[in-house]
């Protein structure tokens, strides 16, 4: 491995967890759905028959108020303001512990000069939802959210944007993700990765001290 000189941090289940159950407690009542779907249910049902809906709305080729009047005239739902608001709250609620060790981590690399960036599949109500409610985003030099870019991970053009716009050369970067299928795609853009996901294998500051262990400062 290169120098690294930049690190590429995913949000979802590398920093913060997420949780389908909550949103799915919180929408469903308002969708007139019961009992509510389970959390992976759900998620499957907001594609309303179209597998890229969802996709879509975290692209940014729609915004909340269509995506969800779609969701609603999918489940024959009367489409008013007043759900709309409550549907985007629940969405707002998708992750909810941050990882503490991982907050820890990017304290620490930012202090030791590395350059952070965040690269995230999102959309705008959960990423609303998470910036009200967490600060960590401050830690980062520049974060990179899908529904901004118009592109998502695992496309090329995602982590191409992240390198181009800010002068970075692959070699000398490490992407970290909870999805294989991302990593895979950041591999083949000559980034080195590694997957983490929160709470399973080895805490975040093991992985990384052990990759970094002897590097010299950036």
């Amino acid at each position: 491995m290169n120098c690294i000189k930049a690190i590429i941090f995913d949000n979802e289940w590398v920093i913060v967890k997420n949780d389908w159950n909550n949103v799915s407690q919180l929408a469903c009542p308002v969708l007139g759905i019961e009992p509510p779907f389970d959390g992976k249910s759900f998620k499957k049902a907001l594609s309303c028959g179209d597998e890229k809906l969802l996709g879509r709305y975290s692209r940014g080729e729609m915004d909340s108020e269509c995506f969800w009047k779609q969701v609603m005239m999918h489940f024959n739902s009367e489409v008013s303001d007043h759900k709309i608001k409550k549907l985007q709250d629940g969405m707002a609620q998708l992750t909810t512990e941050v990882d503490p060790d991982a907050i820890q981590v990017l304290q620490n690399l930012k202090e030791s000069g590395y350059r952070l960036f965040m690269l995230s599949n999102s959309n705008a109500d959960l990423n609303k939802g998470n910036r009200e409610r967490n600060d960590y985003f401050l830690l980062f030099e520049k974060c990179y959210f899908s529904f901004e870019m118009g592109c998502r991970k695992p496309e090329d053009e995602a982590y191409e944007r992240v390198l181009q716009e800010n002068n970075l050369q692959a070699s000398e970067c490490l992407f970290i993700d909870d999805k294989e299928e991302n990593l895979e795609a950041a591999k083949a853009r000559g980034i080195n990765t590694f997957w983490h996901k929160i709470d399973e294998g080895d805490p975040l500051p093991e992985k990384l001290a052990f990759l970094l262990d002897g590097q010299a400062e950036p």
